[in-house]
């Protein structure tokens, strides 16, 4: 399965436990910032960085230290304060997807 085709909101909608059960591996990765992330970081330091519009949802600019003001997120993001409950659009806690019965 795709990582496009998971990050629909419409395939959430058809098969939550598949998605839950790819957010809950994706959140337990250990993923870091790589040159790229802290290049924008630099831009940001040098005063060159308006704004950095992303298509990721891993939230490594932010890791890298890039802060909320300067980030437009286009799919969201599935870390701390990035994560919303579908039904009433409330903030979630995204560590709380641990595995696929937890989305219930």
């Amino acid at each position: 399965m795709s990582i496009e085709k998971l990050s629909f909101f419409q395939y959430y909608n058809h098969s939550p436990r598949q998605f839950n059960s790819w957010a809950a591996a994706f959140l337990r990765a250990d993923f870091r910032p790589n040159p790229a992330h802290f290049f924008v970081f630099l831009l940001l330091q040098k005063c060159k960085l308006l704004r950095m519009y992303t298509q990721n949802v891993d939230g490594l600019e932010a890791a890298a230290g890039v802060p909320d003001n300067k980030l437009v997120a286009a799919h969201g993001s599935l870390t701390a304060g990035g994560a919303s409950c579908v039904r009433c659009g409330a903030s979630a806690d995204p560590s709380l997807v641990t595995t696929p019965e937890t989305a219930y």
